[in-house]
């Protein structure tokens, strides 16, 4: 339940969880019209007044902006000032964590060129959004041996999925989807310098549920991560995580990131 996430110095950071791609949280929406403070004082397990007080107090420190309904006068609307979760003065850094066979498998050109064109693509985005503190790439093992001394070359941290057969010998299950989403939440627990998270998959599945990305997003959402999404290809690229992917630094564009295919040569 999203209740016991909720402490007493943890309001204001579950606001993400139930906000939508805008950073709005509307009674109609998520309250059936009723006001937003009775939703609010039900998850927070507080009284409305306190929670009145609550949410005054952020709207004049700039963390939020109500609406209230012109009859009533019950808050209608609360959008969330999300640079307010990042420190005054602080940089950006960005936690890369990467599905390396979904991104291999959508890449489209020469296997031999694509972390050439993943390095390529993490220029860019150090130069749109900022620092990146490190680069994780999930990886099963064969796949690891062909692209070890690649990975090392570029600094990136390889992270062995195995993938594992079932009972009937025959079926394989791959772990890399479950190992991601771990080790990425243990990562945001751990690096609280984080300001962006960026997951290089265009996997359908990770949009599906409260598992893999959904999970690991609201992690990331908890503590005021903006995301981003490197893919193998555009049309790889789930239309639910591009709804996900949050806008690039004084820019109205998403940060959807697409390696960049290989220049022909002549």
């Amino acid at each position: 339940m999203l209740e016991n996430r909720v402490t007493n110095t943890d309001y204001f950071p579950f606001l993400a969880i139930i906000a939508d791609e805008k950073n709005e949280i509307s009674a109609d929406i998520v309250n059936n019209g009723k006001p937003l403070d009775e939703l609010l004082a039900k998850k927070f397990k507080l009284s409305r007044p306190t929670v009145r007080t609550l949410l005054s107090t952020w709207e004049k420190e700039g963390r939020i902006e109500m609406e209230k309904d012109a009859i009533r006068g019950s808050i209608s609307k609360i959008r969330i000032l999300t640079d307010f979760f990042r420190k005054k003065g602080t940089k950006n850094k960005a936690l890369i964590l990467l599905d390396f066979e979904n991104l291999l498998i959508n890449f489209g050109g020469p296997p031999r060129t694509i972390v050439e064109a993943i390095n390529i693509t993490l220029k860019k985005i150090a130069q749109e959004v900022g620092t990146i503190s490190k680069v994780f790439v999930f990886v099963p093992h064969q796949t690891a041996q062909l692209f070890g001394e690649a990975f090392y070359r570029a600094g990136f941290i390889p992270i062995l999925c195995p993938k594992i057969k079932v009972k009937d010998g025959q079926t394989d299950i791959d772990t890399t989807d479950q190992m991601l989403t771990e080790v990425g939440k243990e990562l945001i627990n751990e690096m609280p310098e984080l300001t962006h998270l960026c997951l290089g998959s265009g996997d359908i599945d990770f949009a599906s549920g409260d598992i893999g990305f959904p999970s690991l997003i609201k992690k990331a959402n908890h503590h005021g991560l903006d995301i981003a999404f490197i893919a193998g290809d555009l049309s790889s690229l789930s239309s639910e995580l591009i709804r996900m992917a949050d806008r690039k630094p004084n820019n109205k564009e998403k940060m959807i990131y697409i390696l960049p295919k290989p220049k022909k040569e002549t």
